[in-house]
């Protein structure tokens, strides 16, 4: 198109793989195209190739990378450009906003510092000057104060602020386009919202375009104008982003939309894609979503897929694209609905009981600073067999009651009671450690973390069922393997490091580690919330089945009400420390007594309104157009 501000033309990339003389495909010729003031999200999972092509677009390139195809960014080729006009470029066209802001951020320095040598770096501003730009920046991205912000440091404030700033950064230069890589993926729904809000406005108010990575296709719906969904270092199909859940025409895309927990039901079991993800160098010669697909023949095999082509609404390389429309089904029927009666009331003996417990820190550097109250006075049961969900933002107390529920952390005051066993808040003894794990464990939100990255996996299965004391030691490899097979891992992956797993992969290793002294009680603190949608599909089923099979209770901690509907019965929602609402999941969800729980509700991206402009009429984007023609 020749009116298009950025566009990316056959895109291919390999990778040296260091220590051998292997060459690795990582991009598999990307075609994109991006209007002055237009949203386009790039959606697909872990290891599709999204982050590479917007790094690409920057000429960000891994060492040892070499690249085929072109970059256009205003007619001007990027992979042509000297140096002087490649540091132009990044400097004042284009700017990046990445996912883990504190990453990005010298902790040492005050956002201030950050923004006026920024400013000055890219626009050679005197250093008043750029002060006064800086604190403009920080009220267009709704910060409040900004003026008290610019002496703070980045330690000193919430990760949603510190992504506002980071878009305040991006903005700096006054961009045309904007990359936004993953950027809402770890802040609260609200935040989220907010995020999504702000540059949805900055967008209208500057006629900046914006390339938006992501795996949330509700999200890509909400924020972006178009969406081009990515498989195996190819785009398989390019869609207006508002038609997606009515439209969609690849099997993929509809793998993903099925995978998806609603907000209005619960599913008796989620559709997860079949498989993992693949990535570019380990695509067959045939579709590279052959092995995953529930459309696939003898030709899917053989032969790659047709260059994207039009269909009735949307474009897609797909050799069954047009028999494909009827997989676009919600998830299998509705579960039976949970208990009638409100938590806490039944007759039988709560195995957890938590009475007016409070949890307070010191603020840290002074005794004078006022301290900080984490856990306000709570109080809940839960009985046997039910699975209660705590929800709320950053801040709100969920995780600290999650590790008080634990040992890991001691209440400042009340009492906790798992199964008869009260703790007050004093420091657990050897064998009160050793009893309380044989009752309630923990599963972390990353994986990865909580497991040795030296210990294979079914050495680390083994050594959690070695301390627990459950299994004698001659019957601790069977048992390691009816754990595995429990939570959905074959036991060939049993010699396997960490590295070596997909996120999906690593989260059920966690699960059966924590099922290993067969506790009553789990604690799942978001769990699922850094997976692929697909990946976190497959890990709620086994939760469910888990559930049914071992009877475990679950406490389980998010901030995502779609996952709540799918996983609990009963729901806490907790602000600054307090349980604002309480109540069974279908009560609080379809009628919040609470505005705070009502404006949850509103930030979940399938209730937020769609990108405004979004022309969906007979594909009229004429983006999309444009590639129907050429394919």
């Amino acid at each position: 198109m020749n009116d298009a501000l950025l566009a990316v033309r056959g895109l291919r990339m390999s990778i040296d793989i260091p220590g051998s003389r292997e060459r690795r495909d990582v991009l598999l010729g990307v075609d994109l195209e991006i209007a002055a003031g237009e949203a386009l999200a790039l959606i697909g999972e872990s290891g599709s190739g999204k982050s590479l092509t917007a790094r690409s677009i920057l000429r960000l390139l891994p060492e040892g990378a070499r690249m085929e195809g072109d970059i256009l960014f205003r007619g001007t080729s990027v992979p042509g450009m000297d140096r002087r006009q490649l540091r132009s470029y990044r400097s004042s066209d284009v700017s990046m906003v990445f996912q883990d802001p504190r990453a990005h951020l010298d902790p040492t320095r005050t956002i201030g510092d950050f923004l006026v040598e920024t400013l000055r770096a890219c626009r050679e501003m005197p250093r008043r000057e750029a002060y006064s730009k800086a604190v403009e920046l920080l009220d267009d991205v709704r910060i409040t104060n900004p003026g008290r912000r610019m002496s703070q440091y980045p330690h000193e404030l919430s990760g949603g602020t510190l992504q506002r700033v980071m878009i305040a950064s991006a903005l700096a230069p006054e961009p045309a386009l904007l990359l936004a890589d993953e950027p809402t993926t770890a802040l609260d729904v609200t935040v989220q919202a907010e995020v999504v809000r702000i540059l949805t406005e900055l967008r209208t108010e500057r006629n900046l375009a914006m390339l938006f990575i992501t795996h949330d296709v509700d999200l890509a719906e909400v924020a972006c104008d178009r969406a081009a969904v990515m498989y195996a270092g190819r785009i398989v199909e390019k869609q207006v982003a508002s038609l997606l859940p009515s439209s969609a025409g690849h099997p993929y895309t509809i793998g993903l939309m099925n995978s998806r927990p609603e907000l209005g039901r619960r599913a008796e079991r989620l559709q997860p894609l079949a498989g993992r993800p693949l990535s570019a160098y380990e695509a067959p010669a045939g579709c590279a979503f052959a092995d995953r697909c529930a459309l696939v023949i003898g030709k899917c095999r053989q032969d790659p897929p047709p260059p994207l082509r039009r269909l009735p609404s949307t474009v897609a390389a797909c050799h069954r694209a047009e028999d494909a429309r009827a997989l676009l089904t919600p998830a299998t029927a509705a579960a039976p609905a949970p208990p009638a009666s409100p938590p806490g009331t039944s007759a039988t003996a709560a195995l957890i009981e938590v009475r007016n417990v409070s949890r307070v820190f010191q603020a840290r550097g002074s005794f004078r600073r006022a301290p900080i109250v984490a856990v306000d006075d709570v109080s809940f049961t839960v009985e046997q067999g039910d699975s209660l969900a705590i929800v709320g933002e950053s801040g709100s107390g969920k995780t600290s009651m999650a590790r008080m529920l634990v040992g890991l952390e001691r209440p400042t005051s009340g009492t906790i009671s798992i199964d008869g066993q009260r703790r007050h808040g004093r420091r657990l003894g050897t064998l009160d450690r050793a009893e309380s794990a044989r009752k309630i464990q923990i599963v972390f939100q990353d994986p990865y973390a909580s497991l040795d990255p030296r210990q294979t996996v079914g050495a680390a299965i083994t050594e959690a069922l070695r301390l627990s004391g459950a299994t004698d030691k001659s019957g601790l490899p069977g048992r390691t393997r009816d754990l595995m097979h429990l939570v959905g891992l074959n036991a060939d992956l049993a010699d396997r490091y960490p590295r070596r797993l997909s996120g999906g992969q690593r989260q059920r290793v966690a699960i059966a580690r924590a099922l290993a002294p067969e506790p009553e009680v789990l604690v799942l603190d978001e769990p699922v919330a850094s997976l692929d949608v697909s990946i976190q599909a497959q890990i709620l089923n086994v939760l469910a089945q888990l559930r049914r099979e071992l009877a475990v209770t679950y406490v389980f901690i998010t901030h995502d009400l779609s996952v709540v509907r799918q996983v609990a019965d009963t729901v806490l929602v907790m602000h600054h420390g307090k349980i604002a609402e309480r109540g069974l999941v279908t009560q609080v969800l379809e009628n919040p007594q609470t505005d705070y729980t009502r404006t949850l509700l509103a930030s979940v991206p399938s209730r937020m309104p769609t990108a405004a402009g979004a022309e969906t009429a007979g594909l009229a984007s004429p983006m999309v157009t444009d590639v129907a023609a050429r394919g």
